[in-house]
């Protein structure tokens, strides 16, 4: 069986499930999607680099399916979930990596300068992630279903790591672009540098694709000025990083892509993923895929909770053939939900999605 990435004259299909799921209610609607379209398993990962997610893209008969389970609850307790060979979810213990997190937790009680946090920032090359076990669940998952599967490892963008990994929070975040931007330079480039290792290590370790994503650069959050200054820059040299490994690159944009696209759809990724329009405004795939061009693969943003969550199966279905139609019929394109899920959808919507793609996505 030959593993790929879409390529011209594909029509693939995913449910892009991001979540801190219902276990049992996404793993019955996960079985019933199997044995509708002959899925032989699906496997579900928890934890990951930084212990925040990863994915796994599950190929079948030229058809992909994104799951992902994010473990929201303690992002200190680092692990992975994988499919045992009798099709049992078993847990898959992982060396917890970042004791300087719980520093962070102190640090919000007893607040420290920017420049002590930037000090506290961890620099670990990608040997040291693979000597400390940080990449071992992706090396046994990869060695155990390389021959069928492509695994995803989850990166984010340098500069809104500032945020994410809370080098300093939201507000001082920002605010620091105005009063000490050198400051927010020399985090961007250690985060750099940390995620350029990161992709080593999991490419070291068998991973074939790797999502980039990037939050809180939209025209609602910082001007255009800050983004091109602060944050494009250090996204690009990772994702030519990431093609330079050899790696897959789905580059997902959070907020207000439309204020943006016209400066990342340059970008050397594979894929796109925008989110929905109920999140962010009229983000609407069709205009995505005008302002994006016919060459680069785009993920639809079909809303969970207007679809998924609240929907019918007709409005689904309806929801999917229009993207398609608008944004599938020139361009590679893969079915896609816009947001991370916060529970399991309605199993008959699920496979409404799934049923309408299927049907829907064969090139005319």
């Amino acid at each position: 069986m030959t593993r790929r990435f879409p390529q011209e004259g594909s029509y693939e299909w995913t449910l892009w499930d991001d979540a801190e799921l219902n276990a049992w209610a996404h793993q019955q609607a996960m079985a019933t999607l199997m044995e509708e379209y002959d899925w032989e398993r699906c496997f579900f990962t928890r934890g990951g680099i930084h212990a925040w997610g990863r994915k796994l893209i599950v190929h079948q008969n030229r058809r992909y399916a994104i799951v992902n389970a994010t473990d929201f609850r303690n992002p200190f307790e680092e692990h992975a979930w994988e499919c045992r060979e009798d099709g049992q979810i078993g847990n898959l213990p992982v060396k917890p990596h970042a004791p300087w997190r719980r520093g962070v937790e102190e640090n919000k009680r007893n607040p420290q300068t920017a420049v002590e946090l930037l000090q506290a920032l961890p620099q670990r090359s990608a040997r040291q992630l693979r000597d400390l076990g940080e990449v071992e669940h992706i090396r046994q998952l990869a060695g155990r279903l390389k021959e069928r599967y492509m695994t995803v490892t989850w990166v984010p963008a340098p500069f809104w790591r500032n945020h994410h990994y809370e080098t300093w929070g939201y507000a001082q975040l920002f605010t620091m672009l105005y009063d000490d931007p050198a400051l927010v330079k020399q985090a961007t480039e250690i985060h750099l540098y940390n995620a350029i290792e990161e992709l080593k290590a999991a490419q070291w370790a068998g991973a074939e694709v790797v999502a980039i994503d990037e939050y809180f650069t939209s025209d609602d959050e910082i001007g255009l000025n800050h983004f091109l200054e602060f944050s494009l820059p250090a996204t690009e040299k990772l994702i030519q990083e990431a093609k330079r490994l050899g790696l897959y690159v789905v580059f997902e944009y959070g907020g207000d892509a439309l204020s943006r696209i016209d400066h990342f759809k340059d970008l050397p990724a594979d894929a796109f993923w925008v989110e929905e329009a109920s999140k962010q405004g009229p983000i609407d795939i069709g205009e995505v895929r005008r302002r994006l061009g016919d060459k680069k693969v785009l993920l639809g943003n079909l809303c969970n909770k207007d679809f998924l969550y609240k929907g019918t199966p007709a409005a689904v279905e309806e929801e999917v053939r229009r993207q398609i139609e608008v944004a599938g019929r020139h361009g590679y394109f893969m079915m896609s939900t816009g947001s991370a899920s916060a529970r399991a959808p309605i199993i008959e919507n699920s496979l409404a999605l799934l049923r309408a793609t299927k049907e829907s996505g064969r090139p005319q």
